[in-house]
């Protein structure tokens, strides 16, 4: 507990094999207007200044209480 107030777990994934995929691009401007953008107006606004992109999956396996992978 922090003062009187419970401290959760962060995001507990689901029990079996799932994944995450993360994107990573590089931009030819800086945008200071997106902070509260959902992925589509980001993807949207993004796409015109791409001049690389990357990415990766990352599966996990989660076995009753315990992370495997």
């Amino acid at each position: 507990m922090i003062g009187k107030k419970p401290v959760t777990a962060a995001h507990v994934p689901p029990v079996g094999r799932h994944g995450y995929v993360f994107k990573l691009y590089a931009l030819d401007t800086v945008f200071s207007d997106l902070h509260q953008s959902n992925k589509t107006e980001l993807e949207q606004a993004v796409a015109g200044y791409i001049i690389g992109k990357t990415g990766w999956v990352r599966i996990k396996k989660r076995a009753g209480g315990k992370l495997v992978g």
